[in-house]
């Protein structure tokens, strides 16, 4: 049983105290994912995939939908995207490398919605048009 006091404690403590570790850096992410290809999860269901190629290149793909090109790049402590459908709108997210697998946090996003990676593979996404330069 807790105890009324400690709860209050807990409730209590700093936000810092409450969070979790650092994102990942920008070299970090890259050793994470380069060479392999993650499939996503949003509120328990597939969201999309996402391949990573050296050099930063990567390859999107919601579910059910068609891939999308871009390239990744480290600002800050945040990982930024550009797509080829949107290269002057970055996209820029946290990523936690957590138990449950890689956690990716819209910047300014509630953590409700983190994207959570359940699979990975070192397979690319098939898609309908070739990436040149693949």
């Amino acid at each position: 049983m807790i105890r009324p006091a400690l709860a209050c404690l807990a409730l209590t403590l700093p936000a810092a105290a409450l969070e979790e570790s650092p994102p990942l850096s920008g070299p970090e992410f890259a050793a994470r994912v380069t060479g392999k290809t993650i499939y996503f999860e949003q509120h328990g269901f597939a969201y999309g995939a996402e391949t990573y190629k050296p050099d930063g290149r990567v390859i999107w793909r919601f579910s059910g939908e068609e891939c999308r090109f871009g390239q990744w790049y480290p600002q800050g402590d945040a990982i930024c995207f550009v797509y080829e459908y949107a290269p002057t709108e970055p996209q820029c997210w946290h990523f936690f490398d957590q138990p449950d697998g890689l956690v990716g946090r819209a910047l300014g996003a509630d953590p409700a919605d983190d994207l959570v990676g359940r699979r990975e593979s070192p397979a690319p996404l098939i898609c309908d048009r070739p990436y040149f330069g693949a």
